[in-house]
């Protein structure tokens, strides 16, 4: 599954109180693993040997994971198993949590009782896929999230999720299956029209993957994923001004999104817009100071706008980052001999960087 520098916030799903004795559940959002605020499902009634005090503590473990205090919340849910070892709810509760701070093992050993427990439990296939997809296991991700479907078909989240996993097994036309169904039990899920935008991307289908990144964005216009993608496809285009403009929505919302700034000045050199385009190599160097890429560009930035100390500090600077940076000499040397009409560079390297 490839990976993305800033995380994501915000979930689409349900918005309300969760129910005492509910599972807790969470999605795979954007073709990438994050852990946004949490959805809550009620999937079973507690069985008659659960105890009040165990569904006290089990509620009070729910309110903790929606405040985001998961310690606090481990301590509530294993107090509920404690006092009722049968309660099903409690140990996917706790195996969701220790989910949410990357226990994975912990995680899994915890939905396994669930499941042992209540073998038909959904939410707790489910989860188990999550636990299996977070460590690339996609696979075993694969058949819990199709085990969580066939026990409940009306959850959007694991159609998504499944089709998350398809997505990263390469298999892009059963992902948008799982995508539409999911988009269907949720038509406002901005994360399964983000996800299926990405498949039509990988299929080569731009059309369809920018209406699904602008009907995310008209779900939730703050999802910076859907704004970047959008962006990279007006880029692939030709189209810079559009794409500079969601790139910069995308960095409003994700102040620390290295790669949306390093895209747009790219469109800002495009543009000729060579002041805008070192604004945002020198964010990137501020950092990343190894960055050899984000000198080299910036050099050229200097370059066109005829400074040459700069121009030439920074190819230096990306020389000695990687003197194997052949793209850096050869400017270097295609600047010395326009400019100062000095001897030609041999770059150490044919290829670029």
């Amino acid at each position: 599954m490839s990976g993305r520098v800033p995380q994501n916030n915000g979930v689409v799903g349900s918005q309300c109180e969760p129910p005492e004795d509910a599972p807790v559940g969470d999605d795979i959002d954007e073709v990438f693993l994050h852990w946004p605020p949490v959805t809550v499902s009620s999937v079973l009634e507690p069985p008659a040997g659960v105890t009040a005090e165990a569904r006290r503590c089990n509620a009070r473990g729910l309110s903790l994971v929606q405040g985001g205090d998961f310690e606090q919340a481990l301590a509530e849910f294993t107090a509920a198993i404690q006092h009722s070892p049968a309660f099903a709810a409690a140990w996917n509760n706790r195996g969701f949590t220790q989910l949410a701070v990357e226990m994975w093992d912990a995680a899994e050993r915890d939905f396994d009782t669930a499941l042992t427990i209540a073998p038909t439990m959904s939410l707790a296939h489910h989860n188990r896929g999550l636990a299996h997809a977070a460590r690339g296991d996609f696979e075993r991700a694969l058949r819990d999230f199709d085990l969580a479907i066939n026990e409940d078909d009306s959850r959007a989240s694991s159609n998504q999720n499944r089709g998350v996993v398809r997505t990263a097994l390469g298999d892009f036309h059963s992902a948008i299956l799982d995508f539409d169904d999911a988009l269907r039990l949720q038509p406002t899920n901005a994360f399964a029209a983000c996800n299926r935008g990405f498949a039509w991307m990988s299929l080569g289908d731009f059309d369809a993957a920018t209406a699904d990144f602008t009907r995310a964005l008209e779900c939730q216009p703050k999802l910076a994923t859907a704004l970047f993608h959008r962006a990279n496809l007006s880029r692939a285009r030709g189209e810079f001004v559009p794409a500079i403009a969601d790139y910069s929505m995308a960095i409003k919302h994700e102040p620390d999104f290295w790669l949306a700034y390093h895209h747009r000045a790219e469109c800002h050199m495009q543009c000729q817009s060579f002041e805008a385009a070192i604004h945002d190599y020198s964010f990137l160097l501020e950092r990343n100071q190894n960055s050899a890429s984000a000198c080299c560009h910036r050099g050229l930035c200097f370059a066109s706008l005829g400074d040459g100390e700069k121009a030439l500090a920074d190819f230096d600077r990306a020389l000695q980052i990687d003197p194997g940076y052949s793209a850096a000499s050869e400017h270097r040397a295609a600047y010395l001999e326009a400019v100062c009409g000095r001897g030609v560079l041999k770059p150490t390297r044919s290829s670029c960087a």
